[in-house]
């Protein structure tokens, strides 16, 4: 009985060091999940975050994108712009150019009427200086 009251009495303490082996287990395990439920949430915490920000440097992306877009909409715009402008700058540096080759066609006619207007004058002796003989030179040009 004795024996029966030993064994009894270790087995208590064995099933107390047992439970308190369970207890700490339980509190082990209970630590566990609750850091392991911390480290979850915070782990779904950066990924929303991780996506957010990607899908905010998705939609600067394409916001760049469009700009870019626009940018070289403009460009093809100006350099169409100045296409056109060099275009009519060489024409218009063509006109001034037959204006030129005009005007000193003009002023060769001019000089040379001025000479036949002043032979015309020295043989009929006509004052240059007086007003019948510029409308008598106007009135039959074909004269001189």
């Amino acid at each position: 009985l004795q024996e029966f009251s030993e064994r009894e009495k270790n087995d208590k303490v064995e099933i107390k060091r047992i439970q308190g082996q369970l207890d700490k287990s339980r509190s082990e395990t209970s630590q566990s999940k609750t850091m392991y439920e911390g480290l979850q949430r915070k782990y779904v915490e950066t990924v929303k975050d991780y996506e957010s920000k990607l899908q905010n440097a998705n939609d600067a992306t394409k916001s760049v994108e469009i700009e870019q877009m626009h940018f070289r909409e403009q460009i093809v715009v100006l350099e169409h712009e100045e296409e056109a402008r060099q275009a009519e700058n060489a024409g218009l540096k063509a006109k001034i150019k037959l204006l030129e080759k005009e005007k000193s066609q003009l002023m060769g006619n001019v000089q040379s009427l001025e000479g036949k207007l002043l032979e015309a004058c020295k043989k009929k002796e006509f004052d240059l200086h007086s007003p019948s003989t510029w409308m008598s030179a106007m009135e039959a040009p074909r004269q001189f």
